[in-house]
């Protein structure tokens, strides 16, 4: 049966002790008790090791970060594409390319294909910071390559326009 909990005491100014929860049946080991120590307030979680022993563990969530080793190869291969003059490959068609490639895993074409959108999402949002704010030797590389898989994507260089202006 469900653990009872007793119904709250009206608050006092000092810690009334500790709080029992029991099981309406005495089949338990012992009842769970809580003890308020502190003054920290929010949620209370209960547990007990005899109920999570039975359950299956949890699997590992589809959102996994994807490695930098992958990130690099992900661009490379785009790069190529786009060196020999061609347009990107399609998701599927990046997806056969790469599949045995990548360090990950388990992952899908539309996994993929969120990754591809997500780099470029994240170069475009590189373009507009100041270069102080790329600190890091990973920002630099999937910067670098981003920029030969998008050239399009580039801001105008403003030191063409004053050029050109004058």
């Amino acid at each position: 049966m469900a653990p009872t909990i007793p119904p709250a005491a009206p608050p006092s100014g000092s810690d009334s002790g500790p709080i029992v929860i029991s099981s309406d049946d005495d089949s338990g080991p012992n009842p769970i008790v809580l003890s308020s120590g502190g003054s920290a307030s929010g949620p209370i979680v209960l547990s007990s090791s005899d109920e999570d022993e039975d359950e299956p563990a949890r699997k590992k969530s589809r959102r996994e970060n994807w490695p930098f080793c992958d990130q690099v190869r992900i661009l490379t291969a785009l790069a190529a594409h786009r060196q020999a003059g061609e347009e990107l490959p399609s998701e599927r068609a990046l997806f056969d390319e790469l599949k045995h490639q990548l360090s990950r895993e388990r992952f899908t074409a539309r996994d993929l294909y969120k990754k591809v959108a997500n780099l470029r999402d994240r170069y475009v949002d590189e373009l507009y910071r100041p270069p102080v704010a790329r600190r890091r030797p990973q920002d630099k590389t999937l910067m670098d390559l981003s920029t030969k898989v998008w050239p399009e994507l580039q801001p105008p260089q403003v030191e063409l326009l004053l050029h050109v202006a004058t």
